[in-house]
């Protein structure tokens, strides 16, 4: 008892509550898993538990006006001196005895010491007593704990750390190792090996962090590592600093991860996710230094083809062997991501203007002008690229990445291997594709979609003897959209198969119905693309649908472009074969618009010839175009085939035609494309006289007109936005616009931009005429397509009286100056042809399933 002092064990002892510690500490030591009891501060026994009695070898009775000293024998004989003062203050001390029990045995044991306070002073003791199986458990239990936390940091590529200040010691555990793919034992313990395995782009971020650890700041950063193979992996590092009393930092502790969230699988390149964050702290970087970077969005052309034709496999290595070679061509200083299934994307730093972009996207484009060997295959492939830059396409990085992706969009319609810079014209003309991409996929779903039928017509008696149909789509907020606009989405994602198989459907259930009525049995004629060729029972699902709805397959034919044959691709040949097998027909559409037609009549079946629009259109001027279609129509007799001329829009032109003894053809003169109940009408006439072309709404429009028009001297340059859609303000950007005439209620416009005809959108015109700035608003009330890639339109005003009077004081002092004979008026008048302003080229058509 001497050991913790007599004296103050008597003085202790007066204020013992027994009954009271009984109470606090009954549930604890009942249900605790180890020998424990609760004693006053003379050491007698208040109260134990049942491990207690086992570990000792006495019962109840025998334990009764027993002292804890009686059989625990201290190791440290000055334990007074020591852990008094520790006890006395209320902190837990931890000591080794000897234990004696009740049969003599001594065993060694490990007793821990928890006081009990009363008003600051000790009045108690809790005491825990663990002997030494108990202690080897614990051990191993701890052994296997750290055994198993080891494995589980490697599996979840988790790593952690610690280095010592005060040493300048490095430990790492497992998991580190694992992280960079190297074993331990090359590891010295130095902070520099450490950093040996951080990228060289990314070793001052880390080196910037871990010395404001040193100055006590903890962090949080990403940084890429290079294992001992040399590959590149991403790491999410958390840094906790560990202080002493004088708050000096001596140990910090970092837990490292690798980020696979972040990387690709297929081609190890970091994923859309790690590009979104690595293009937000690029751009936040070039704000704060006042530069510049390129956005470069890169698409493979032609790689669903790829998979579909060669398969997956053949794909994914495509995808890998493209990666390497962007990869070793930009080198580590540029950032290089898979953004989409073959869409990549670059951020490009270190340029001082345009030009240096554009060469660099010309070295890029050069990087795949040989083939790309994959597997047994030589494959030949191209890229598209869509180009913004920080900060002249936009003021933050979701802005960069959307007008990146406008230009490569905009860049995939013109043409393969080519690159193209964003600019504010894309935003107004691409806004539909934006928007018609989101919705496509929803269009069948929804109902939007309506197929149309053109009569195909014989020009000697008026008769119709087929149909062409054509699918569009009646869009809600764009209206009716041509296949034009939206056919070559769904070929790049897969989804014409579907709107084929809807096409067929729907053209097979009004030709049931018209049957039905006693209409008369005509040929319908249907576009399709190689695309639908690669589903695999293709055949097999066009006679089941014709099964489905009763019809024989004669009635119909299929109409293709040389393009397709031409790329020889066997099961597409196959199934050409297999489809008129059972009496469909196929049709070549836009004959003589290709290098290989003549190759295709000699090499396949064809039953009927579609003569181009191209060339119908300007067949009263161009000498050159007469003579190709008078060998056209003469070869098309001697092979005993049809020919079926396409754009029929004048009666120059069908007189011309009648002429040459082509007697089967379609267009606007006879008739536009019409709606199912309508054609149903037109049919049960059986016949189709011409009546018009395609400018009568024009010309209705201008006999309605209210207000006087000028015709403008030479055509006037205005920027159009478009500012509102079915009431809601939106903002697209601009694009240019060339203005043939204006007056009090409204204008004529010629663009290179397709916009619906609705009065649910509202234009806006900029432009200076007679030194005035002129800004008016008005919705587009009729268009035509020229005979160029081009559209006109007609728009009427929304004004009130007070500024039609200003337009029209504009628009007197105009007319005055014109009818004055002055030879200069000044305004944005341009000197070219709209065609030469837009630089647009006639328009020869790739598909057929583009078709308006």
């Amino acid at each position: 008892m001497t050991i913790l002092g007599k004296k103050i064990l008597e003085k202790m002892k007066k204020s013992i509550e027994s009954g009271r510690l009984k109470n606090e500490y009954k549930m604890l030591f009942t249900h605790f898993p180890g020998a424990c009891m609760v004693c006053d501060f003379d050491g007698n026994i208040i109260e134990a538990n049942e491990h207690f009695y086992n570990l000792m070898k006495y019962d109840r009775e025998e334990m009764e006006d027993k002292s804890v000293f009686s059989f625990l024998k201290f190791k440290q004989t000055d334990i007074g001196t020591v852990y008094l003062n520790s006890l006395m203050k209320g902190k837990t001390v931890r000591l080794e005895s000897d234990l004696i029990t009740g049969d003599g045995q001594i065993n060694d044991i490990e007793v821990t010491i928890i006081p009990v306070l009363k008003n600051d002073q000790l009045v108690g003791m809790f005491l825990v007593i663990l002997d030494g199986s108990e202690k080897n458990q614990l051990k191993q239990d701890l052994t296997r704990l750290e055994e198993t936390l080891s494995y589980e940091q490697q599996l979840a590529r988790v790593g952690s750390w610690t280095y010592d200040v005060k040493r300048k010691e490095t430990h790492i555990s497992e998991g580190i190792c694992s992280v960079l793919e190297c074993p331990s034992h090359k590891f010295d313990g130095n902070l520099e090996t450490l950093y040996s395995n951080v990228h060289e782009n990314d070793i001052d971020v880390v080196r910037e962090a871990v010395q404001g650890a040193l100055r006590g700041k903890e962090y949080e950063i990403e940084y890429r590592v290079v294992t001992s193979e040399g590959t590149e992996k991403y790491v999410h590092e958390k840094a906790k600093v560990i202080r002493d009393e004088y708050q000096n930092p001596v140990k910090i502790i970092g837990v490292t991860q690798e980020i696979n969230c972040y990387i690709d699988e297929l081609t190890k390149l970091p994923n859309r996710a790690y590009f979104l964050r690595q293009l937000k702290l690029q751009t936040e970087e070039a704000r704060t230094s006042n530069t510049s970077f390129a956005l470069i969005m890169l698409d493979i052309d032609g790689f669903e083809y790829i998979n579909g034709a060669l398969g997956h496999q053949v794909g994914d290595q495509l995808l890998i062997q493209v990666s390497k070679r962007l990869k070793s061509f930009l080198g580590d200083d540029k950032f290089l991501c898979r953004y989409a299934e073959d869409q990549f994307a670059v951020i490009v730093t270190g340029f001082n203007d345009i030009g240096e972009y554009a060469r660099f996207a010309r070295e890029m484009t050069d990087l795949f002008s040989y083939s790309v060997k994959v597997q047994k295959y030589d494959l030949n492939i191209t890229i598209c690229m869509g180009i913004s830059i920080y900060p002249d396409d936009g003021q933050d990085a979701a802005m960069i990445e959307k007008n990146a992706n406008i230009a490569l969009f905009r860049c995939k319609k013109q043409g393969k291997n080519r690159y193209l810079f964003h600019s504010s014209d894309m935003r107004t003309e691409n806004y539909k594709q934006f928007v018609l991409r989101n919705d496509l996929c929803k269009a069948i779903e929804r109902c939007q979609l309506k197929v149309y039928f053109q009569p195909q017509v014989n020009f000697n008696t008026n008769e119709i003897f087929a149909a062409e149909a054509l699918v569009r789509w009646d869009h809600p907020h764009l209206g009716l959209v041509s296949p034009g606009e939206f056919i070559y989405i769904a070929e790049e994602n897969g989804f014409i198969i579907e709107i084929g198989n809807w096409v067929l459907k729907e053209v097979c259930r009004n030709y049931r119905r018209w049957l039905d009525k006693g209409l008369p049995p005509i040929k319908v004629s249907i576009n399709y693309s190689c695309i639908q060729f690669h589903d695999l029972d293709f055949v097999e699902k066009t006679e089941r649908i014709l099964e489905e709805f009763r019809l024989e397959p004669n009635f119909l034919i299929i109409e293709i472009t040389e393009s397709m044959l031409m790329s020889n691709s066997a099961k597409a040949v196959e199934d050409i074969r297999k489809l008129q097998d059972l009496g469909i027909k196929v049709a070549l559409d836009d004959f003589g618009t290709g290098f290989s037609s003549l190759a295709c009549l000699s090499t396949f079946n064809i039953d009927i010839l579609k003569l181009d629009r191209t060339f119908i259109q300007d067949v009263s001027l161009d000498d050159t175009n007469r003579i190709i279609i008078g060998y056209i129509v003469n070869l098309a007799k001697k092979l005993g085939i049809e020919i079926v001329a396409e754009g029929i829009e004048t009666w120059e032109q069908l007189s011309y035609l009648r002429n040459l003894n082509c007697c089967l053809g379609q267009g606007y003169l006879y008739s536009k494309p019409i709606p199912p109940e309508d054609f149903e009408n037109l049919l049960a006439r059986k016949t189709c006289r011409p009546c018009g072309g395609k400018n009568d709404q024009e010309d209705l429009f201008r006999e309605r007109r209210k207000y006087f028009r000028v015709d403008l001297p030479n055509l006037l340059e205005a920027d159009v936005n478009i500012i509102e859609i079915k009431g809601k303000r939106v903002e697209i950007g601009r694009t240019k616009a060339l203005i043939k005439n204006i007056g009090q209620g409204g204008l004529a416009f010629i663009s290179a931009l397709n916009i619906p005809v609705k009065r649910s959108i509202m234009l806006q015109f900029s432009t200076q005429l007679v030194g005035h700035e002129i800004k008016v608003y008005g919705y587009p009330v009729w268009t035509r397509e020229t005979d160029y890639n081009l559209y006109e339109y007609g728009i009427e005003f929304t004004c009130n009286e007070n500024e039609r009077a200003a337009i029209t004081g504009i628009l007197a002092k105009l007319r005055t100056l014109l009818e004055n004979g002055n030879e200069y008026v000044d305004g944005r008048f341009v000197s070219e042809t709209a065609e030469q302003y837009f630089g647009s080229p006639k328009l020869l058509k790739t598909s057929n399933n583009h078709k308006q």
